[in-house]
């Protein structure tokens, strides 16, 4: 559930990433992974090739002079020896300013990594202050139970002061059972 992660919560993301890595031990073979090559080959992966019509492949097919026909089972289409000029990276602009369009992508991966520690740090920052806001909460909760609990049984020995000892006594209290205890017995 995409709302448990979102929480950030320490035994849901644990058990998000044990998913993860006994899936990845599970499909993962051992080979290397050049990803340039993967990325900018003209022929798509078998799971990527999908049915006649998908029209949602994503990445660019080997032309065969007819875009529907499809090869024959056990045979591989038609792979050229080097990829065309328009698809490889270092080529994006005919052979000129190589350096420079590298360069901006190592600035955009820079500063996507950047964005997104930023991210992650405003998320902690969130969940910290939702966890204060809560504690809060339940402080102001129980005076406000305490209170009730005097308006509906009046006690001729309260004083002033005393509800005041009680409320602080709620404010100061370092942990639940002491505020249960205190807002059930209201101590005076």
């Amino acid at each position: 559930d995409v709302d448990k992660l979102v929480r950030g919560k320490y035994q849901d993301n644990l058990e998000m990433l044990q998913w993860i890595k006994t899936y990845f031990d599970r499909t993962y073979a051992g080979d290397g992974y050049d990803a340039p090559s993967r990325r900018f080959s003209p022929v798509l992966p078998e799971w990527a090739s999908g049915g006649a019509g998908d029209g949602g492949s994503g990445g660019p097919r080997p032309s065969t002079g007819n875009s529907v026909s499809r090869p024959a089972s056990g045979t591989r289409p038609h792979v050229p020896s080097r990829p065309t000029p328009s698809r490889t990276p270092g080529n994006m602009s005919g052979g000129v300013g190589n350096r420079g369009v590298v360069a901006e992508l190592e600035g955009l991966r820079d500063e996507h990594e950047r964005l997104r520690d930023e991210v992650v740090d405003l998320k902690i920052t969130v969940d910290g202050l939702e966890t204060e806001r809560d504690f809060y909460f339940q402080k102001l909760r129980d005076i406000e139970i305490l209170c009730q609990a005097l308006e509906a049984h009046p006690d001729p020995n309260m004083t002033v002061g005393k509800f005041v000892d009680n409320v602080q006594r709620i404010l100061y209290a370092k942990d639940e059972d002491d505020e249960e205890a205190l807002v059930d017995g209201y101590p005076g």
